[in-house]
């Protein structure tokens, strides 16, 4: 699902996803300094969206946020809350998994240093980081 092109194409986005478990899956691809080597990745996270009120849903729509949202929601949109549950990368349903772009330009070379966890945003959300808790 892309963003909704008008209200009542995000009202349907949200009623279909709401009570569901769906799939956000992100392609990244990475090319090398010298533009000789690339390497591509995916990263799958499952997303489990809540039931809502016909009530709830309105307001959210009325807010304007889900015209900006794939799928008509953000996973981080509060008071709305309408996740329940992620499977997997948090950033990945975000906007983009972060330490899979990371993995892959460290395998085309680049030398990178990393913050710590802790000034990442979401950094709490995030389970199973390929990462792991590498620090700076």
């Amino acid at each position: 699902m892309g963003k909704p092109a008008t209200r009542p194409e995000a009202k349907h986005m949200l009623q279909k996803l709401q009570g569901q478990v769906h799939s956000v899956v992100t392609g990244v691809t990475v090319r090398g300094i010298m533009g000789a080597n690339f390497v591509t990745a995916f990263r799958t996270t499952s997303v489990h969206v809540r039931d809502f009120s016909e009530s709830e849903m309105e307001l959210y729509l009325d807010s304007g946020t889900p015209m900006d949202r794939a799928g008509a929601y953000g996973v981080q949109d509060m008071p709305f809350n309408p996740v329940t549950k992620v499977d997997g990368c948090y950033l990945n349903v975000v906007g983009l998994p972060l330490c899979t772009v990371v993995s892959l330009m460290e395998k085309v070379g680049t030398v990178l240093k990393l913050h710590p966890r802790l000034r990442v945003p979401y950094f709490d959300r995030c389970d199973g980081c390929e990462l792991g808790c590498r620090e700076a």
